[in-house]
């Protein structure tokens, strides 16, 4: 909630879902938390045996809580 200290909301180790050129994929993640901050890490290589993620689209869908 701070941007400092992070919660993980979904793991994926050998996921091939995005192996491929132009690939796309949605993961769903259940939580009954609201949440300010999203940070996506990784921590291996990529499809093409590089250590860099490019993302060209990011979408969330839920609830939208505004705390003002």
């Amino acid at each position: 909630m701070d941007g400092i200290q992070w919660k993980t909301l979904k793991r994926h180790n050998n996921d091939k879902s995005l192996n491929g050129p132009y690939a796309t994929h949605s993961w769903p993640v259940q939580t009954t938390e609201s949440y300010r901050f999203f940070r996506i890490l990784q921590t291996g290589h990529n499809s093409s045996n590089h250590n860099f993620l490019v993302i060209s689209g990011f979408e969330f869908y839920g609830m939208l809580y505004d705390n003002a």
